[in-house]
């Protein structure tokens, strides 16, 4: 879970040949498809009413099949509350979206995974090295996917830094990002921070660790400061800084043999919303037009990371 509650926005994803999809956990979502055409539903319903969105898609009769939440709830947009225990037991109910807190995910995907459900879950999938590899190993016995969400790597930001980057010569560089305080439930600020993380490794390539260091006051102010070293050895500086009041922002020095980048280019709103373009990936690994294996680019990084000292400290 990335920042404050988060809602899924409008999306109609084709999966041709899926029979059905079934639903999400804590944050009140439906999903569902269409048998006729394969098309797969999701219905979001947000903690307040500006806050509701639905996935729509084609025509034809939609199987609702319910959603799971931590506390009782009304019927939402015809969906009515079930609880794990029935959703893991119902053989009509195929998927799993999972958007809880960071520390939650590991129980809840290894839940649903042991039932047999294929999982979506946000990243971080987990909290260390060892309980990834343990999923990942439960989804292959079981025969069902296991899919990370990594929106950051889907984002027009990060794609256009990544063409400014490709092919030229690292001689060292920074990402520093500022938020407001972090919440608790999200893990420390290595976990809140896997998305610039992974910006990092699929940038450079693999990192290894040479000092970490954290700043911390009473005020809820937290600053830590990674230090990385490249495969062939050039430095990288991560920060990660949240406090009360300070903005939400990405500032880069990338020194280049060639050139220096000290902003991310800017970008145009892409036509395609990240949840989206998640979801059909994750449609596609469903319906055996995608690798379903863990080498995809944000699922490829994923163990790499988690298993760096900052992140598993």
């Amino acid at each position: 879970m990335r920042g404050g509650a988060k809602h899924r926005r409008t999306v109609n994803s084709q999966a041709g040949g899926l029979a059905v999809l079934a639903l999400s956990y804590v944050t009140s979502a439906e999903v569902t498809a269409n048998a006729h055409n394969g098309t797969s539903y999701i219905s979001s319903c947000g903690l307040s009413q500006s806050s509701q969105y639905v996935w729509s898609g084609g025509g034809g009769h939609r199987h609702s099949r319910g959603f799971i939440s931590r506390r009782s709830l009304d019927t939402q947009q015809g969906v009515s509350q079930i609880s794990v225990e029935e959703a893991v037991s119902r053989e009509d109910i195929h998927v799993a979206f999972i958007c809880t807190e960071n520390i939650s995910h590991e129980d809840s995907v290894r839940t649903f995974l042991q039932a047999g459900k294929h999982v979506c879950v946000e990243y971080p999938m987990t909290v260390s090295y060892k309980a990834a590899v343990e999923l990942w190993d439960i989804a292959k016995e079981k025969g069902v996917i296991l899919h990370e969400e990594h929106i950051e790597l889907l984002t027009e930001d990060y794609k256009v830094l990544k063409r400014e980057v490709q092919g030229k010569i690292l001689q060292e560089g920074t990402l520093h990002f500022t938020g407001g305080a972090l919440k608790p439930g999200f893990g420390f600020p290595a976990f809140s921070g896997i998305a610039r993380l992974t910006w990092l490794v699929e940038l450079f390539g693999e990192l290894s660790v040479t000092a970490a260091s954290m700043e911390e006051n009473s005020g809820n102010y937290s600053k830590m400061t990674a230090k990385l070293l490249t495969s062939d050895n050039r430095p990288l500086t991560w920060i990660e800084e949240r406090g009360p009041g300070l903005p939400r922002a990405k500032n880069i020095n990338f020194q280049f043999e060639s050139c220096t980048l000290t902003q991310i280019p800017p970008a145009p709103r892409g036509a395609v919303g990240l949840f989206m373009q998640d979801l059909i990936h994750f449609s596609a690994k469903l319906v055996g037009q995608m690798s379903a294996l863990p080498t995809s680019a944000g699922a490829a990084t994923s163990g790499h990371i988690l298993d760096l000292p900052p992140v598993r400290s």
